[in-house]
């Protein structure tokens, strides 16, 4: 990509009626030789209540057992009185939570604790903004990531006067324009123990690879949503690295064929033909049957040479359908 002298960013201050007004602005020079600019218009409240959740955010990266047991414990005490108060005299009484926590049998005291125990654990996670995980270099070690899903459904609306600017004739300009943005926004190693929510990014304009993925994802959402079914798969093709096309090397600016370069998902309408009868069934008939209807296709090539693909059956089986990415059978 050309930029005009990299990407131009800004950050100004204004005065709103009801609270300080803060635009970000990004210009710069697109594939195509055009100027592109962009802005982004918010207010000092929003930036400082994005600002309190990367903090809390942050505080659960860093010391993640330490913010689950100030959660959890002051519940679990009241949990505990409870169930003293309500077991017969001649149950096992509770007098503190590592009592609570060594006593793991079938009386109906220590299912009750545990049962509330795993409750306010999730709910703990919830308000922490994170998922456990297995931690890279040591599994014996607390670890915890963020829950991006959370955080895209939480920030997403931020982002939708963005996300109209990136609007063009069709998705994948669309999509090719944000991207050319994401890629221009500097990107700073990946760190365990911070995350920055999408407007805190922005701010500071700059953006980890996951940070990016929250960004690209938010926006791409809005971009998506043409109609009620715009942002549903419509499409899953498996495409093995071997492919004709992909074996080419040539890149030919075209959908149809490019797509069969790799394994693809579309977004929007799915196919009649792949229903049996579906060429001769009304839009409701093939809607009935499952069918995702919208009025976009738009593809996007998922596939690589380590791809590996399962399928689970209707009875629970495993069938390996791809390794490596070429066909299993």
């Amino acid at each position: 990509m050309k930029l005009a002298q990299g990407l131009m960013w800004s950050l100004l201050f204004g005065s709103a009626a009801m609270a300080n007004e803060v635009n970000l602005s990004w210009q710069w020079q697109s594939a195509d030789g055009q100027r592109k600019h962009l802005q982004l218009s918010t207010d000092e409240r929003v930036l400082s209540a994005s600002r309190h959740e990367m903090t809390l955010l942050d505080a659960s990266l860093n010391y993640p057992l330490e913010t689950l047991y100030s959660y959890i414990s002051p519940r679990l005490y009241n949990s505990i009185n409870q169930i003293n108060q309500n077991s017969p005299e001649t149950a096992t009484k509770f007098r503190n939570l590592e009592q609570a926590f060594t006593l793991h049998d079938d009386s109906l005291e220590s299912t009750q604790f545990w049962q509330a125990y795993e409750q306010y654990q999730e709910d703990a996670f919830y308000e922490m903004r994170v998922l456990p995980c297995v931690h890279p270099a040591n599994r014996q070690l607390p670890c915890v990531r963020p829950n991006y899903s959370q955080l895209f459904y939480q920030f997403k609306g931020d982002l939708k006067p963005l996300a109209r600017q990136f609007s063009a004739k069709d998705l994948a300009t669309s999509v090719n324009l944000l991207q050319e943005w994401l890629s221009a926004i500097p990107t700073p190693p990946e760190q365990m123990d911070h995350f920055a929510p999408p407007l805190q990014a922005l701010q500071d304009n700059k953006a980890d690879s996951d940070e990016k993925a929250l960004l690209m994802a938010s926006l791409l959402a809005e971009l998506l949503s043409t109609d009620e079914n715009s942002n549903r798969i419509g499409e899953v093709a498996f495409v093995p690295a071997s492919s004709p096309i992909n074996r080419s090397g040539v890149l030919f600016f075209n959908t149809l064929f490019d797509e069969n370069a790799a394994c693809h998902i579309a977004f929007g309408a799915g196919y009649p033909t792949n229903i049996k009868g579906g060429s001769a069934m009304t839009r409701a008939q093939l809607m009935e049957k499952g069918l995702n209807d919208s009025a976009i296709h738009e593809d996007v090539m998922i596939g690589a040479p380590d791809t590996h693909i399962t399928g689970t059956t209707k009875d629970g089986q495993e069938v390996t359908i791809f390794v490596n990415g070429e066909w299993a059978f």
